[in-house]
């Protein structure tokens, strides 16, 4: 199931209502993301999902939710979805390493060996000590044939660990 952002709840409400519910909302959403985010690290991929899209039918751009459900869809193997939720997160956050870095993973795991480089790239260019994205880095360059440059991120990555 791709998602899409959907009528908003609030829509017949005054501006004064409707940014009072949004901050309802916001405060609601922390608890929610916790229980969510216990589950994903649990295994348990669908309650989670089922969390996060709680989050998102009244918050449609909450980053973290988006990040959440992209990563849980991509350990359930529903990868083109991952990405497309994923690739939505960056909308909201163009600046996060760790999301960057975990749209590379997917990508590479779709076969999208040069899409997850430069998703890598990027993470690294926001992060430059990142150990994970160097090492996915790694991997890639390795992937794509270019075993110096592979040596040289993995070389990096393990300064940086």
């Amino acid at each position: 199931m791709i998602v899409r952002p959907s009528m908003n709840k609030t829509a017949g409400l005054s501006a004064f209502q409707r940014e009072r519910a949004r901050k309802q909302h916001r405060k609601d959403a922390g608890p929610i993301l916790d229980k969510a985010l216990r589950l994903h690290q649990a295994g348990i991929a669908r309650e989670a999902q089922a969390l996060c899209l709680q989050v998102l039918e009244n918050l449609p751009d909450h980053f973290d939710a988006l990040h959440l459900l992209g990563l849980s869809k991509s350990d359930t193997g529903e990868l083109a979805e991952a990405e497309f939720i994923l690739q939505r997160a960056l909308q909201v956050d163009p600046k996060s390493a760790e999301l960057l870095s975990n749209l590379g993973v997917v990508q590479s795991d779709m076969g999208q060996i040069e899409k997850a480089r430069a998703s890598y790239e990027k993470a690294i260019a926001l992060r430059p000590n990142s150990t994970i994205a160097l090492n996915n880095l790694g991997n890639a360059l390795f992937k794509l044939n270019l075993p110096e440059r592979a040596i040289q991120a993995f070389d990096r990555a393990v300064v940086q660990a």
